[in-house]
């Protein structure tokens, strides 16, 4: 049977437990382990851009870094790894520390053991797993896949601190189906759920990568519009993806749902910071933009500022 592979970085200055380490991981029958070396802390962290490793064993001790700092560092430059902790007989209740801190477990260089080690990795693999799995369905809607509204109104706030910082431009798009509960009245929810399904597919794909789509609920779905230049940058952007966005929705709904429904796309706009400086701000900018632009006929959008 073909083994798993996981690459190790394993961040240790002494070659004898370097050596020793290797040697316990290759007699693993669990994994086949890719492992790295690094001897000193910024020989690690230059890695970072290069590939994620699997799994870091990391010793506190090293010639350009010591204790708790050294942790902290790692785990701010990789932060979707599971780190485990290696730790010398005299440095007390670190490890318990560690793990506080986000290490996934600790050993005990003096209690070291193939079995232990790999015990440990095990542990650490399914753990850390187990967590970015809670953490990715707290974030995400659970029909459309696509961020949920605390999610989005997280990575709002963030977006908003960093163009505070540097004076940058963006744009919050507050998107709303039209005609949708007649889905649900003539063909039922389940095929109303499709539709929800489907618009989440096509917003994902007609946003840019460094847009952020979501679903706050129902049939209303918001779009975080950033690397703005100007207005009439947002503007040209809205009046594309609105007309990519209806082609493919009456691509959808003329093939799975026919004639059956008149489904519509109605979008408002605010942009910071003329339209507001807060997320309640902006959201409800946005909210009576798309107001604004269902009085106007729905099927459209509106953009604070531009007709």
């Amino acid at each position: 049977m073909e083994l798993k592979s996981i690459t190790v970085y394993l961040v240790e200055d002494d070659p004898d437990d370097q050596y020793l380490l290797k040697l316990m991981l290759q007699k693993d029958p669990q994994f086949e382990y890719r492992v790295h070396c690094f001897a000193r802390l910024n020989e690690c962290l230059a890695s970072s851009d290069e590939e994620t490793p699997d799994l870091i064993l990391l010793d506190l001790i090293l010639p350009d870094s010591t204790g708790e700092e050294t942790l902290v560092t790692v785990l701010d430059n990789y932060r979707h790894t599971p780190v485990i902790v290696l730790t010398g007989v005299d440095m007390g209740d670190i490890g318990e520390r560690a793990v506080g801190i986000g290490a996934q477990d600790y050993l005990r260089k003096n209690e070291l053991s193939q079995t232990a080690l790999g015990q440990s990795i095990r542990y650490a693999l399914e753990r850390h797993s187990l967590v970015k799995e809670l953490h990715h369905r707290a974030i995400t809607d659970y029909l459309t896949g696509l961020l949920n509204r605390s999610a989005f109104i997280e990575r709002l706030d963030h977006e908003l601190a960093h163009a505070e910082r540097y004076k940058h431009m963006f744009a919050v798009a507050s998107i709303d189906l039209d005609n949708f509960k007649q889905v649900n009245d003539t063909l039922g929810h389940g095929v109303g759920d499709k539709v929800l399904i489907e618009f989440g597919q096509i917003l994902e794909k007609c946003t840019r990568r460094s847009d952020t789509p979501a679903r706050f609920g129902g049939d209303e779905f918001v779009v975080l519009l950033t690397r703005l230049e100007s207005v009439d940058d947002a503007l040209d952007i809205v009046a594309k993806k609105h007309q990519e966005l209806i082609a493919a929705l009456d691509e959808y709904v003329i093939s799975q749902v026919g004639d059956k429904v008149d489904l519509g796309l109605s979008i408002g706009v605010a942009v910071y910071p003329s339209d507001g400086t807060s997320v309640d701000q902006l959201l409800i900018a946005a909210d009576k933009a798309l107001y604004k632009s269902k009085r106007a006929g729905k099927n459209t959008f509106y953009l604070t500022g531009k007709a």
